[in-house]
């Protein structure tokens, strides 16, 4: 399937609102603080709910809040299973998935990639950054980019397929290199330039950010001053932890015009190929 029939996506997003409320009940009894993000934030503010044609849900998280959810929601119950890189042997990304068991989700980026293909919802750490003009920090946001690049590359199944010959060749260098430098090593040298900072003190911290994802440096950091200042946001009924100013998070995320839609051909998807809600 390319895209989604109505019944299923309705499905779907009670399958995720399921899992959301799941993180949030694990986080209000362990006081793990979070907050909606991503297109989730998005869906909040300018639909109350899920950007209609949305499939997934983002949380994010400050890097000590999210190491105590994950530590915690590795031990979960048998319903729901935590998977990141430490538990899935060719997961490529810095950030985790919440699955749902006994369900199943495949995109054209993982068919065939991972053990577990439930239905998820995904977690973000956000990572404090001393000084976002810095050239150490550039330095090191490059490396992370170019790490990130190197393991989707070669992971990523979706880019595999009706490449240009010169992304062919990138995707050949990509393998040559992880051969040579081990994934599991490469993992390790993102993580550490990710919290290059964090042990800088709270009073000192201007920004905090994430660095998974598509979005390029300018919509990928917050300033430390809506972090530690939560508010709350209505998401399909229910009230959810935010971040203290919505406006100015979304206006420098998606563009001073977030209210507005954007037009259809821009309206991306996971695109799954396999869903099912209870796997036989």
């Amino acid at each position: 399937m390319s895209g989604y029939t109505e019944s299923d996506l309705r499905q779907l997003h009670v399958v995720l609102c399921e899992l959301l409320d799941y993180v949030v009940d694990v986080c209000e009894k362990n006081n793990i603080k979070y907050f909606l993000c991503g297109g989730t934030a998005l869906g909040a503010v300018r639909h109350k709910g899920f950007i209609p044609w949305d499939d997934d849900i983002d949380i994010g998280l400050t890097r000590d809040e999210y190491e105590k959810l994950i530590k915690i929601l590795h031990h979960s119950n048998n319903e729901y299973v935590l998977q990141n890189e430490s538990n899935e042997k060719n997961y490529f990304v810095m950030f985790s998935k919440l699955r749902k068991n006994g369900t199943t989700f495949i995109d054209e980026d993982t068919k065939g990639l991972f053990d577990n293909n439930g239905i998820f919802i995904d977690l973000f750490p956000f990572d404090k950054v001393k000084d976002i003009d810095s050239v150490g920090f550039r330095v090191r946001y490059r490396i992370i980019k170019l790490i990130s690049h190197t393991l989707r590359m070669k992971y990523s199944v979706a880019n595999h397929r009706n490449k240009t010959f010169r992304e062919k060749i990138d995707i050949i260098l990509s393998s040559v290199f992880i051969r040579i430098v081990k994934k599991e090593r490469l993992m390790v040298i993102q993580k550490k330039l990710m919290i290059w900072d964090n042990n800088t003190s709270d009073e000192k911290t201007k920004y905090y950010m994430v660095y998974m994802g598509p979005y390029k440096l300018k919509n990928s950091y917050i300033k430390s001053k809506w972090i530690n200042n939560y508010g709350k946001c209505c998401f399909e009924g229910k009230e959810y932890q935010c971040l203290g100013d919505m406006n100015s998070y979304l206006t420098q995320s998606y563009g001073s015009n977030y209210m507005e839609l954007p037009p259809v051909e821009k309206r991306e998807t996971h695109r799954p190929i396999v869903l099912k809600f209870r796997n036989e």
